[in-house]
């Protein structure tokens, strides 16, 4: 049984959505390409009907659906 403390938000959380178009920069690019802040973390990839945990190796589609935790 693994015990870890339950998540305290602090407020300053920021979560933001992106629509990816054919024509957004990050369209058909693998994560680890996009060169993002160190403050950015892509946190889920909404595909269709499908929630993605991603890794650097994720290519982003069109239609995606981009969480960005800063």
């Amino acid at each position: 049984m693994l015990s870890v403390p339950s998540y305290e938000p602090s407020g300053r959380e920021n979560l933001k959505e992106i629509q990816i178009s054919k024509k957004h920069k990050w369209c058909n690019k693998k994560i680890q390409e996009l060169n993002l802040p160190t403050n950015v973390l892509i946190a889920l990839v909404k595909r269709g009907s499908e929630n993605l945990i991603p890794d650097g190796s994720t290519t982003i589609l069109e239609n995606d659906i981009i969480v960005l935790y800063k």
